[in-house]
């Protein structure tokens, strides 16, 4: 064979082997681009209630702002204390496909003679809330720590349509 010949043989047999390898990475490639991404988004506004496991009555309403970016979940859960409403950013927030979980914490409110007295720091409140998001509910657990008190109760959140 000439040398022009021998050429073109081995370059249409290169390409021959290098459009299926290619076409190979970009699906694999495809594939792990997709496996990254959550399996429900969070994102939004949640009306939350708890319940006691004695009475199963529910909480006043809190609500719960959620914000996934990429992989980080981050947002605030907001509560009437005191005759106010009080914003708590969620801490530890994770989303392993449906299952979410996050934590926050807040002080004691005192009140002396119908007074509320400065902010006890000593007397925090962690709360640690898990669950699996369906759709637009939220149901789970959430333990909550005081002063060496714990006690587990029952949690839902139903998504605020905008």
């Amino acid at each position: 064979m000439s040398s022009i010949v021998k050429n073109i043989v081995m370059k249409t047999q290169a390409r021959k082997l290098i459009v299926p390898v290619l076409v190979g990475f970009l699906a694999v490639a495809g594939l792990t681009l997709s496996a990254g991404e959550p399996a429900v988004n969070p994102t939004g506004t949640w009306r939350s209630t708890i319940s006691s496991t004695k009475t199963q009555a529910p909480s006043a309403g809190q609500t719960l702002r959620l914000k996934l970016e990429r992989d980080r979940l981050s947002g605030t859960l907001s509560r009437v204390a005191g005759g106010k409403i009080e914003q708590l950013p969620i801490e530890d927030a994770k989303l392993k496909g449906s299952e979410i979980s996050f934590a926050t914490r807040h002080y004691a409110l005192v009140y002396e003679n119908n007074v509320l007295q400065p902010t006890d720091t000593n007397k925090v409140t962690h709360s640690k809330f898990q669950g699996q998001i369906s759709g637009d509910t939220i149901k789970g657990k959430v333990k909550r720590e005081y002063m060496g008190n714990s006690r587990t109760q029952d949690w839902e959140a139903k998504r605020v349509k905008e």
